[in-house]
């Protein structure tokens, strides 16, 4: 394992090969009893499929490809697709408010011939009867966000409660009540659109029991670096005694450039609730304080793994997701990230084909 910041690339790539390379192992994921709900889940194993029966037809849909989050998710998906031989279309809707862009996207699986539809949904809020009518017929897959519908024939999702809660609570071990209190400036970027269990309840209720002397919320109308930046420029000049940001990783990355600018002593911690490369470089660095992963390769992986379980007509878990990974500064702090993050050189894949006899 390399931790050298300067190493960080090559480390990814290494990561790259050393995971392709031990592919057949099991993977230990959550499995939640009964499926489709949040509280109940159990460890187990699932070795991952190493043939299929037909060249399945696999269409997913992304919310967008805006940071590395849902590009460590397509090597994942990629990679297994091409390992079993089935074929993946992938489409990108292009932000969470992008409702219209996902229906039309539904339409062009459907008229693709997809055998099923792994669903990264964006916000369909207002709009669940239309997602509803729109996917009738289909075999749809919940990936990564709450999919509105029911039923689902399956899901690989973290809960996004879960992983609000676990920053919170890594705040609250930091400063207890009684202790002196600290001000946090918390971004929620794009979980007000999305449709998954809303990370800012999990942060919240954790920080219960903080000592938190104000904390200031920073709302953006989508998960983009542009808007996180312009929000913490604002944070920053209305609010000079921030203690920590605390936000996505596109939130995270922007502060990364943000809060060099700032005297020493005035720079917050940063605190991210999911993982990308920017913010691994900035764990490594010592710059970033602590992150969440929910392991988005194996992610990618397990998604395509199950939905050709399915179509095999072989068992399959209904809902699962990997175990969430505590990351947090310095480079002897920071584990093993292969299930993570794609390699530092891979770009998105949007079409994947069987390799012909």
């Amino acid at each position: 394992m390399c931790f050298s910041p300067g190493l960080a690339a090559n480390c990814l790539v290494f990561a790259s090969v050393a995971f392709m390379a031990g592919a057949a192992q099991a993977w230990t994921v959550e499995t939640r009893t009964p499926p489709f709900q949040w509280q109940t889940s159990h460890t187990t194993q699932i070795r991952p499929l190493s043939v299929v029966s037909k060249a399945w037809r696999l269409c997913a849909l992304y919310p967008h490809l805006k940071d590395s989050y849902w590009l460590s998710i397509n090597y994942g998906m990629v990679a297994q697709a091409r390992k079993l031989g089935v074929e993946l279309k992938v489409l990108d809707a292009g932000g969470y408010h992008r409702a219209d862009k996902q229906l039309a996207q539904i339409d062009e699986c459907r008229a693709w011939g997809a055998d099923a539809l792994l669903l990264g949904s964006v916000s369909f809020a207002d709009r669940r009867d239309e997602l509803k009518a729109r996917v009738a017929g289909l075999r749809v897959f919940g990936l990564v966000n709450d999919v509105p519908i029911d039923p689902l024939l399956g899901r690989v999702a973290t809960s996004w409660n879960a992983m609000g809660r676990h920053i919170g609570e890594f705040i609250a071990a930091r400063h207890p009540a009684g202790s002196d209190g600290v001000k946090i400036a918390w971004f929620p970027g794009a979980s007000r659109w999305s449709d998954r269990p809303n990370v800012e309840l999990g942060f919240f209720d954790a920080l219960k029991s903080a000592s938190v002397r104000e904390l200031v919320v920073k709302e953006g109308a989508d998960n983009d670096r542009r808007i996180m930046r312009a929000l913490l420029e604002d944070a920053l000049k209305a609010h000079p005694d921030i203690d920590y940001v605390v936000g996505g990783a596109m939130l995270a990355e922007a502060a990364l450039i943000e809060v060099r600018h700032l005297e020493p002593t005035r720079r917050p911690k940063i605190v991210s609730y999911y993982f990308t490369h920017g913010v691994y470089r900035g764990l490594l660095r010592g710059k970033v304080l602590m992150a969440v992963t929910d392991q988005m390769v194996l992610l990618g992986q397990l998604s395509v793994d199950q939905a050709s379980r399915y179509l095999e007509g072989l068992p399959f878990e209904k809902d699962i997701a990997p175990s969430m990974q505590t990351l947090t500064a310095g480079a002897n702090n920071t584990p093993e990230t292969r299930n993570s993050l794609s390699p530092a050189r891979f770009s998105p894949v949007f079409d994947v084909q069987p390799k012909t006899p």
